[in-house]
């Protein structure tokens, strides 16, 4: 009898049908994607850089991080096999997977089997302490038992996570203790469909504005964590990698602020919630709501109790690959303002006002020790980081949303007091801000023109004035306004270092749609046609780059290739990044709503 595999796909599905010439108890399916033909590696050089340029991510390490994808639907009898080669011996080395979850270690060998339940969804971090021994194959198994039965033939089925899924499946038979070959199936997509395309127009009409926010919101749905053995699971992933075609960063719980706000404001929208029910927009921003309070420490009378887990962060140099940090009253801050508030607001859940209470006081007791409190926590040292960013100004967020969801004037003292000691350290004659503060030698770096880093600090300028009504801090904003609008490039963008040329910095993806909803807002206070002129030339660039075709996972959002790509790795690849969604959502809500108080009634 022949030994036959049949394949097909439909949409999310691979459908297999396999004979096999006698008996057995098992059939074992190889599935190799192509996405792990050239596995992405921490030490990855894009050929997007810019010659002469240095790296803003470091690459030279003893160590090596590969990243492989699990693109298929995890099952408990799905494993992965790794094939490692050396040109010493392999037991020199030791690696772990998925460390920040697992960080025990096992030794190298030509072939380990990794576990079902150590496996995620997407990116996978393996660490080999040494570099030298090199990856070689990274492919799944899945296990299925056979029924002793006379058709000697079965279907079975293999869930996909992107319709663009292709690869091939082999199959084998168990033949007493050896796995006899079956056959190979293969599935090719035409190369057409991951072409990436841009619209390359946009117009501020009804239509083309709510085409924009569907198309956004379809972007941020799709990078949903749905990982069965992820504890991040109903999260979002905060990158999806063009290049190396997978979701990245699981664990970048601040980052969610903007997305479950940006989910929240769309639901209010009917024109929205005719495509996306408002139930599902909600119970997604809810349940990324919930995941996000697992991040919060827990350690009454530690000086830590309250704050939240920020991110962890590949990184060769840590133990098992992995940087943890826990958010300082920034991140944390950031997180409390534009998630825990509103989702109090919206669900009356009181966990979270419970949360942003807890943070607000943790804030207050480190503010009486370091009145410009430093940027994180690193578990792994046991001590706080010796800086604080410019970017940190934006933990006012919390404050303001405080105040006004409680009307406790502690709040807003608390808020302006946190914005004072900051400008007492980072201010500019110019309006800018200086990028990094350091506590122990009373000593600020100087300005890097950041465009993103800025408008993290423009949030806080914002922030506070909404919270006192003081003119003053309205016209810090504006003058660190005017030197952005004055380095905007014709066609409404930014440069990811707008005193440098797009040639050396590359465009900023993610700072011209936080920079176009920041001056809608200011716009709002002011009534300057110059905030409202640059905000909508923002807005025009985010539409017009918005991504139209190609690869389904990134259809939606906007992506660029600059130092800071997917900010702690992959500098200069094609990222898009799920915040730069939210911002652009955001930027274009309140486009509609000024649109909609200009309607005649």
């Amino acid at each position: 009898m022949s030994r036959i595999i049949h394949m097909k796909k439909n949409k999310n599905l691979l459908e297999l049908t396999i004979e096999y010439p006698e008996q057995t108890n098992e059939i074992m399916l190889e599935i190799r994607s192509s996405r792990n033909r050239n596995i992405s590696r921490f030490s990855d050089v894009s050929p997007n850089k810019p010659d002469k340029l240095t790296d803003t991510v470091r690459q030279q390490y003893e160590s090596e991080i590969y990243f492989p994808v699990v693109d298929v639907g995890i099952k408990p009898l799905l494993t992965a096999k790794v094939l490692f080669s050396a040109e010493n011996n392999y037991t020199e080395s030791e690696f772990s997977f998925n460390g920040s979850l697992w960080p025990d270690f096992s030794r190298t060998g030509p072939m380990v089997e990794i576990p079902s339940y150590k496996l995620l969804e997407w990116e996978n971090i393996l660490f080999l302490k040494n570099k030298n021994i090199k990856l070689k194959d990274f492919y799944l198994c899945l296990r299925i038992p056979v029924p002793l039965y006379l058709t000697r033939r079965i279907t079975a089925e293999i869930s996909l996570l992107s319709t663009s899924w292709e690869g091939e499946v082999a199959a084998y038979y168990k033949a007493g203790q050896d796995y006899r070959y079956i056959g190979t199936a293969c599935i090719k997509e035409e190369s057409e469909q991951q072409k990436t395309k841009v619209y390359g127009t946009s117009d501020f009409a009804h239509e083309r504005l709510n085409f924009a926010v569907k198309e956004s919101i379809r972007y941020i749905l799709n990078s949903k964590i749905e990982s069965v053995n992820s504890p991040l699971n109903g999260g979002f992933y905060l990158f999806y990698d063009l290049d190396a075609r997978t979701y990245r960063l699981p664990g970048w719980l601040w980052g969610w602020g903007p997305v479950i706000r940006a989910l929240l404001e769309a639901s209010d929208l009917p024109q929205i919630t005719e495509i996306y029910s408002k139930n599902i927009l909600i119970k997604t921003a809810y349940k990324a709501g919930l995941t996000s309070l697992i991040g919060i420490v827990h350690k009454p009378g530690d000086e830590i109790d309250g704050l939240s887990t920020a991110r962890w962060d590949p990184n060769p140099s840590m133990p098992a690959g992995n940087r943890l940090r826990v958010n300082s009253a920034a991140d944390s801050g950031y997180l409390c303002g534009f998630a825990w508030c509103d989702l109090y607001k919206k669900t009356g859940d009181k966990r979270f006002l419970d949360a942003a209470l807890l943070f607000a006081k943790t804030t207050k007791r480190l503010m009486e020790k370091d009145p410009v409190p430093p940027q994180d926590y690193w578990p792994e040292e046991g001590e706080w980081s010796k800086h604080t960013l410019d970017e940190s100004g934006f933990g006012v967020k919390a404050f303001d949303e405080l105040y006004h969801l409680t009307g406790d004037e502690s709040y807003r003292e608390l808020g302006i007091r946190y914005m004072e000691n900051h400008l007492r350290k980072f201010q500019r004659s110019d309006g800018l801000w200086e990028r990094a503060y350091y506590r122990a030698v009373d000593y600020a770096d100087k300005c890097i023109y950041m465009t993103r880093g800025l408008g993290w600090a423009m949030e806080g300028l914002l922030c506070t004035y909404n919270l006192s009504n003081d003119p003053r801090y309205l016209n810090l904003a504006c003058d660190m306004a005017s030197c952005l609008i004055k380095a905007q490039n014709p066609d409404g963008s930014w440069n990811y270092q707008f005193n440098k040329t797009p040639e050396q910095a590359g465009f900023d993806d993610k700072g011209t749609p936080l920079w176009s909803m920041l001056l809608y807002r200011l716009y709002k206070y002011t009534k300057d046609k110059s905030h409202l002129d640059a905000a909508q030339k923002a807005l025009t660039w985010c539409m017009e780059n918005q991504i139209e075709k190609g690869d389904p996972e990134a259809i939606g959002g906007i992506a660029g290739a600059n130092p800071q790509s997917a900010v702690v790795y992959r500098p200069w690849f094609n990222i898009s990044c799920l915040y730069s969604s939210a911002f652009f959502v955001l930027a274009i809500l309140e486009e509609i709503k000024m649109n909609e108080k200009q309607m005649p009634m």
